[in-house]
């Protein structure tokens, strides 16, 4: 997944500030709106990861994000990139907090050094050798097919991120006790009661 990422990942802000023209504080309001949606999101995300379980919130996140860089290929106007941004921060958020904790559940006390360091060496590997290849591709694009070769990394990366969640998150299973799932109502349960609050 870090590999299918940053086919991608690096290009965002090279596509904003040299293909598209934005000033600097556009540039800067759509970035900070993923990582500041990210950081507010994290509390309710944790609350749904308790009682609904880790691999509920990590399906869901892993769902969402392949979304995001295909997202980007409708639409270039600022405010609708600013929602996608949004968008964004909200699913990597459910996708980080989840795949961390996933190694708390299913890892050994004693053994979760070596987990943790292998997850962040895959992670590492995986950030490397996806921005080498993306940036291979983004500047020497192999192919002629009228297709903007940083959207066409974007179409790639989200391609990958589909194929990925589909084929992995199957084959995973939750190890700790949960509720039964709704978590549909679980979001909404919430919306409707701060509306009644009001009213």
């Amino acid at each position: 997944m870090s590999f299918a990422v940053n086919l991608a990942a690096p290009f965002f802000a090279v596509y904003m500030l040299r293909d598209l023209g934005f000033s600097y504080t556009v540039f800067i309001l759509i970035t900070v709106s993923s990582s500041l949606t990210r950081l507010l999101s994290m509390p309710k995300w944790g609350k749904f990861l308790d009682r609904y379980g880790t691999l509920k919130t990590l399906k869901i996140g892993g769902f969402l994000i392949p979304f995001v860089p295909l997202l980007w290929l409708w639409s270039s106007n600022p405010i609708y990139l600013f929602a996608i941004e949004i968008f964004d921060g909200l699913a990597w958020a459910a996708f980080d907090l989840s795949s961390f904790n996933f190694v708390y559940d299913v890892v050994t006390r004693q053994r979760r050094e070596i987990a943790f360091a292998y997850f962040n060496a895959l992670n590492g590997l995986g950030t490397f050798i996806g921005a080498s290849v993306g940036g291979l591709l983004a500047t020497h694009f192999p192919f002629k097919i009228g297709f903007h070769p940083i959207l066409f990394l974007f179409l790639i990366s989200g391609i990958l991120r589909f194929i990925l969640s589909a084929f992995m998150l199957p084959h995973l299973r939750e190890v700790r006790k949960v509720k039964p799932s709704k978590p549909l109502s679980y979001f909404m349960g919430g919306f409707i009661r701060r509306r009644l609050h009001r009213i």
